[in-house]
C-alpha cells in the first residue's frame, strides 16, 4: 500500500513538473520575445535613411559629427554611407538593430570605432 502511495506520489510530480516547463517555454518564452519585438512589426521599411551620425575613435579619442546616410534591413542598420561614397557594412560594423525612436549604437570590429546613430527620415 505504502509503496503504492509513493509511486503515485512520483507519477504526479512528473506531470506537475513537464506542465511548469512546458508552460514556462508556451507562456513566457513567447511573451519575452514580443516584449523584444522578435515577433512584432518591422518599425523601419529596408531601405537608405538620413541619419545624424556621432563617431568616437575610443583609441585615438579622434570625436566628430556628420549628416549621412545609412541602410537598415530588417530595423537592423547594416551600412553607413559616407559623404566621399564611401561605405562600411557588415565587413566592418557589428550590426545592431534600431530602437523605435530611431537610435542605435554601432560599434566597429576594428574594437575602436563607435557611431551613435539617430535615424532622421527616409530617403
Amino acid at each position: 500500500m505504502k509503496a503504492e502511495k509513493i509511486k503515485k506520489w512520483i507519477v504526479n510530480f512528473i506531470v506537475i513538473v513537464a506542465f511548469l516547463i512546458a508552460a514556462r517555454f508556451v507562456f513566457f518564452t513567447s511573451s519575452k520575445e514580443v516584449e523584444d519585438g522578435e515577433y512584432s512589426r518591422q518599425t523601419f521599411e529596408d531601405g537608405k535613411y538620413t541619419a545624424e551620425v556621432s563617431y568616437k575613435n575610443t583609441c585615438t579619442g579622434h570625436r566628430n559629427y556628420y549628416d549621412l546616410t545609412v541602410v537598415i534591413e530588417g530595423d537592423y542598420l547594416t551600412t553607413i554611407i559616407f559623404e566621399n561614397g564611401g561605405s562600411i557594412g557588415k565587413n566592418k560594423i557589428n550590426t545592431e538593430k534600431v530602437n523605435k525612436e530611431g537610435k542605435v549604437l554601432i560599434k566597429a570590429k576594428d574594437g575602436c570605432s563607435e557611431y551613435y546613430i539617430h535615424i532622421q527620415h527616409k530617403e
